[in-house]
């Protein structure tokens, strides 16, 4: 009994199969341009799959995108960074000047105070686009200072070494003895000391020195200025101009300087590579497409040449956004004692220390060398000269987080010292103490630690979502475009493509199909209504 059962169910399958091939069949037969159609979606499909993965199309909209023209994207956010940068700033008060000069105290001793807290904003201003691919800007930095971040004030006094006088001291220290004793009168005349109590605005901004007064009445290609300030000195950048790369012919260079000035080079200093300043960056771009292999070099004028940067840690995330960490490289503030090719940064011959990097030629022939905080990675020497200064690798290192796909720096952290390196002085008033010594100033962090929310979301999608989705889009069209030739070529199988004319051109098919439903249904309900009267076993 349950044999003629499972008969009788497997009859009842095998001719609901047939129904439907048949169905197929006659479908295919009377829509053959269907079967057509479905081979050219998958033909097409494939195609398409194919070029995705040989063109790879997220990466030429990332190229086309990375490209600054002008009105794009890329070039307003370029034109005008959005990330929020704060200048944090330290001074060296000195805490022993008296006992220093009357020669008690072998060693200045400082105190560091602050930080005095400021709003950085940079600006890439009246920009000129060129026909090679270039276009030219002339920088522009401002300061606002900030109220709510600050816990100190820049009408704080404090004591400091008079940089006017040890600037004169220096530079004419080696000129002629009348030279030497006319400049010491004038020293005496104009009451210059060693040390000058000062508010930090004025220290740091503009405050009066007969000294310069003088210089820039009578030695104005020296001192083009009549009032000393130590950032207004730093963020004055008035008549430079800085030539960018659009990335139009090579979308790697996108953002990067082709030259300075007018000049692919420095004229600071005599040779490559101590002069370089081509494919160097303001910090704003950085090179696109960049691997371990790509140079990457940060530029900017008040660290006089272009400083080359090292990839120091493997991929890692920073607010949603793949990125490495750079660092300056080893030995880039050495002046050649351990790294011979940094030899052209010595002046006149005469190398100052390592960790000492001479920026005179970029600060109107003033004496001045920048170094890290508290001279971290410096010559021990130069520490010990002092007192009172503690280097510290997680407060005083710099770096860089990049993305190397589109150069976009997420974080930045930079961090250099300001000295006085005074030569042998001892024959110029009012300086003798200061003979050999590196006299550190001020030092100051430009830092933003993240980019602004609405940027992050769009880096975000740019570099995480675009990668996805082609990839999932070529693998859905390989997979659509295989099912449609596999299905295009089984379902061709069933085709009589003699007996098509007599299909497409009568209704027998629409009889037969009919017929065979009916013989199953029939089926169907005989065989209900002998489930229906078989009588209960108990």
């Amino acid at each position: 009994m349950h044999f003629t059962d499972d008969r009788r169910n497997t009859d009842r399958i095998e001719k609901r199969t047939m129904v439907i091939m048949k169905s197929l069949k006659i479908f295919l037969k009377r829509f053959r341009h269907g079967l057509i159609s479905s081979m050219l979606i998958g033909v097409f499909a494939l195609v398409l799959s194919t070029l995705i993965a040989v063109f790879d199309p997220y990466r030429l909209l990332l190229n086309w995108k990375l490209v600054l023209v002008e009105g794009s994207e890329a070039f307003e956010l370029w034109k005008t960074p959005q990330a929020t940068v704060y200048v944090k700033v330290y001074i060296f008060n000195v805490t022993n000047h008296e006992d220093f000069l009357a020669g008690i105290d072998k060693k200045l001793r400082f105190q560091e105070v602050g930080p005095y807290i400021y709003r950085e904003k940079m600006e890439h201003n009246n920009v000129t686009f060129n026909d090679n691919g270039t276009f030219t800007i002339a920088p522009g930095f401002s300061l606002r200072w900030v109220p709510e971040l600050n816990t100190v004030t820049e009408d704080d006094v404090l004591i400091l070494p008079n940089i006017a006088l040890l600037g004169f001291a220096n530079f004419f220290a080696d000129t002629s003895l009348i030279t030497r004793m006319s400049v010491n009168l004038l020293i005496h005349q104009t009451k210059s000391t060693a040390f000058l109590r000062q508010t930090v605005k004025e220290f740091l901004f503009n405050y009066d020195s007969p000294l310069v007064s003088i210089g820039h009445k009578f030695l104005p290609s020296w001192i083009s200025f009549d009032k000393l300030g130590i950032l207004d000195r730093m963020y004055d950048l008035t008549g430079d101009s800085t030539t960018i790369f659009t990335g139009s012919d090579d979308v790697s260079k996108s953002g990067t300087i082709d030259n300075y000035n007018g000049r692919p080079y420095l004229p600071h200093w005599p040779s490559p590579p101590c002069n370089k300043v081509s494919g160097s960056s303001d910090g704003t771009k950085f090179p696109s497409m960049s691997s371990n292999d790509t140079e990457v070099l940060f530029f900017s004028k008040t660290l006089c040449r272009a400083i080359p940067m090292v990839r120091s840690s493997e991929l890692i995330i920073h607010d949603g956004i793949p990125v490495h960490k750079y660092m300056f490289k080893n030995g880039s503030f050495d002046n050649g004692a351990d790294n011979p090719e940094n030899k052209c940064f010595c002046r006149y011959n005469k190398c100052l220390k390592s960790g000492l990097m001479d920026v005179t030629d970029c600060s109107y022939g003033f004496p001045i060398a920048l170094s890290y905080p508290h001279f971290y990675k410096s010559d021990p020497s130069l520490l010990n000269a002092v007192d009172g200064l503690n280097p510290d690798e997680k407060l005083h290192e710099s770096h860089f987080l990049i993305n190397q796909e589109s150069g976009t720096p997420t974080q930045m952290y930079l961090r250099m010292q300001i000295n006085i390196p005074v030569g042998e002085v001892s024959t110029m008033a009012n300086s003798e103490r200061f003979s050999n010594l590196v006299v550190p100033l001020v030092w100051s962090e430009i830092a933003f630690d993240t980019l602004p929310r609405y940027l992050l979301i769009r880096f975000f999608v740019y570099l995480n979502f675009g990668p996805i989705f082609f990839v999932v889009l070529k693998y859905l069209l390989l997979v659509v475009g295989v099912a449609f030739v596999i299905l295009t070529v089984i379902t061709s199988l069933y085709m009589t493509i003699d007996n098509e004319l007599e299909y497409r051109e009568s209704s027998a098919w629409r009889h037969e199909n009919q017929t065979l439903m009916d013989d199953v249904q029939r089926r169907d309900a005989t065989q209900t209504d002998t489930d229906t009267c078989r009588p209960t076993r108990r």
